[in-house]
C-alpha cells in the first residue's frame, strides 16, 4: 500500500518523497511537541469533524533528526489509513505497548512510501554502485532523506541485498 501512496501522491519526477507536500495534500496538519513518554512516537488526533492532526513527540528516544521525523509522519499516515477503525475516536498513537504487528505494518507502509522500489532504482542507477557498500547506501540515504537503518531493511526486504550485505550498511559505514 504504501508503494501504491507513492503512485498516486508523488509526481513521477520527484528525486524523493516529499511527506509534507503529502499530508498538506491530503489536508492533515503536523508538528512537534513534548509528549511525557519518550517511547511514544508521535500520536494522531482526530477532530470530531474527522480532521487529523499528527503530533510527532520531540522527546522520542530515537531522536528528532529530519529523517526519524519524516519517517514518523509516514508511519503515522499509515495509521490513519489503515487504522482508524481499530482507534478510539479522538486518537492514534504509536508507542511500545501498541500491538506488535499493527506497528510493524505501519513502518512498512512508512518504508515503502519513502522509498518505494522505483525510485530506489532509480536512484540507484544513477549512482552506479552496489548497494551494500557503504558509500552508495550513505549517498542514497542521504538522496531519499531516510536512516541508514531504515535503507538497509528496506532494500533487504525488497530482495536487493542479502541479511549480511544490509547489516554491512550499517555497520560498514560506522567504521
Amino acid at each position: 500500500m504504501g508503494e501504491e501512496a507513492y503512485r498516486l501522491l508523488v509526481p513521477e519526477e520527484a528525486q524523493y518523497v516529499d511527506i509534507a507536500a503529502i499530508l498538506g495534500t491530503l489536508g492533515i496538519a503536523y508538528d512537534t511537541q513534548t509528549l511525557s513518554d519518550p517511547n511514544t512516537r508521535a500520536v494522531t488526533v482526530l477532530s470530531q469533524s474527522g480532521r487529523a492532526h499528527i503530533v510527532v513527540n520531540d522527546r522520542y528516544l530515537r531522536g528528532i533528526s529530519e529523517r526519524v521525523f519524516r519517517f514518523s509522519l509516514a508511519h503515522e499516515l499509515a495509521h490513519l489509513f489503515l487504522d482508524r477503525d481499530r482507534s478510539a475516536q479522538l486518537a492514534v498513537v504509536s508507542g511500545p505497548w501498541a500491538p506488535r504487528v499493527i506497528e510493524q505494518r505501519a513502518n512498512a507502509f512508512a518504508a515503502a512510501l519513502l522509498m518505494p522500489e522505483p525510485l530506489l532504482r532509480r536512484h540507484a542507477l544513477a549512482l552506479e554502485g552496489q548497494l551494500w557498500r557503504p558509500r552508495v547506501a550513505q549517498q542514497l540515504a542521504a538522496l531519499l532523506r531516510v536512516s541508514l537503518s531504515s535503507l538497509a531493511d528496506r532494500v533487504y526486504n525488497l530482495l536487493l541485498v542479502t541479511r549480511e550485505e544490509a547489516d554491512n550498511i550499517i555497520y560498514g559505514s560506522q567504521r
